[in-house]
């Protein structure tokens, strides 16, 4: 079974600290490496909204391409996300948001703006999830192993699980917002 069985996690504390959360109730549990070497509330950045939490993900991957983070992009655009904003940045600091709907001559994916066709710093999305029922942020940083996720949500296990399920893309699936074993 690729699943843990959650009362036998919820009674091994051994368990537990090997999976790496404290508090693992209610999770189900996919019995697969996580991609995640590191996940924690970064405190140092400015969330976008007040109340807001600010996580910082690394992957256990070399860092990622522009071809992945678009994709990536679409794909959640079209699995979870009502999106609200796309932005990218330059190295310089110079940003550029688009919003949908702002021009009738929008594409109909993320892969077909013309302005994703070169490479930037960062590619920023953001809108409401279904999974979380939220406002959610993320950016990917261009040619790293690193990913910041803006919520309204205080629960490490929670974006632990939203960020596994983006990563392995299995939104609308039974691996939904499963947790991965610790590296």
């Amino acid at each position: 079974k690729e699943y843990y069985d959650i009362s036998v996690v919820d009674s091994d504390p051994d368990l537990k600290r090997f999976l790496g959360f404290s508090d693992v109730r209610g999770y189900s549990y996919i019995n697969d490496k996580s991609y995640i070497r590191d996940l924690r509330v970064n405190p140092s950045v400015t969330a976008p909204l007040f109340g807001w939490q600010t996580y910082d993900v690394v992957f256990d991957t070399r860092p990622y391409s522009w071809e992945y983070v678009v994709d990536t992009a679409d794909y959640m655009a079209t699995a979870d996300l009502t999106l609200r904003e796309l932005s990218v940045n330059e190295l310089s600091g110079k940003q550029d948001i688009f919003r949908p709907g702002d021009n009738n001559d929008a594409p109909r994916s993320i892969k077909e703006m013309e302005q994703l066709q070169t490479e930037h710093a960062s590619l920023a999305i953001m809108g409401l999830s279904k999974v979380l029922g939220c406002m959610i942020r993320i950016v990917w940083f261009n040619q790293t192993n690193l990913l910041r996720v803006f919520a309204p949500v205080n629960d490490t296990s929670l974006i632990t699980c939203y960020v596994e399920t983006v990563v392995r893309r299995t939104f609308n699936t039974e691996k939904a917002m499963a947790i991965a074993k610790s590296i």
